[in-house]
């Protein structure tokens, strides 16, 4: 069984498609980011170039998770491809 009472945790950032927290247990500090990208594939760029900023920013480990909606194929896509 854990022992969860010297967890902490905060928001770090958050934007349409991402939340980022810090957790800390005792001195050990990680980074999460959680994801739902925009559908929209001709977006996607800006949500690669949020992660590309904060990595340039982030110290600990980091963990990003969650569904970024990139496709294999563009007839896979909701809107006609670009």
């Amino acid at each position: 069984m854990s022992n969860w009472d010297d967890l902490s945790y905060g928001l770090v950032d958050g934007k349409d498609q991402v939340v980022t927290f810090i957790i800390s247990k005792g001195s050990v500090t990680w980074m999460c980011t959680t994801t739902y990208a925009f559908r929209n594939p001709s977006i996607h760029f800006l949500l690669w170039d949020y992660f590309v900023s904060l990595s340039n920013i982030i110290q600990s480990p980091w963990l990003i998770v969650g569904d970024m909606n990139e496709i294999l194929l563009p007839s896979r896509c909701w809107e006609a491809p670009l």
